[in-house]
């Protein structure tokens, strides 16, 4: 009988193991000095380029980073070929994402598109949206 990952064995899913907690604690010992020495090369720092740096460290540290925008990723470039398409055996899930596609092309511009040999094109998502 197979063992499932939650029969008691090991420590659980994401707690630190003995060794990285006293690495944590050593370190955490050097925080006042770390803070200090970033501030100074903010200061004086012989670069523009390492007082920028320490800037940032020290603003991720009292502020947390910043939350990165999730963005859409660019098109894809396909070679584009005719397509015949019977509409009348397409599931009703894949006639609206047919007439989405379409009328996205058609945002898109059918002039740009009239004799163009490369489309852009999104990736389908693997599942369906939720109702």
């Amino acid at each position: 009988m197979a063992r499932s990952s939650t029969s008691g064995q090991g420590r659980p899913k994401g707690a630190l193991n003995r060794s990285t907690i006293e690495v944590r604690e050593a370190a955490r010992a050097y925080t006042a000095e770390a803070l200090k020495t970033l501030a100074s090369i903010m200061r004086h720092g012989t670069t523009e380029a390492a007082q920028i740096l320490a800037a940032k460290e020290l603003l991720d540290r009292g502020y947390g980073r910043p939350a990165q925008a999730a963005s859409e990723p660019e098109p894809t470039l396909i070679e584009a070929q005719p397509v015949s398409i019977d509409v009348a055996r397409l599931s009703p899930a894949s006639r609206a994402a047919l007439k989405a596609a379409l009328l996205e092309a058609k945002a898109f511009g059918a002039e740009q598109l009239a004799g163009a040999s490369r489309v852009p094109v999104r990736r389908l998502a693997s599942k369906a949206p939720a109702a």
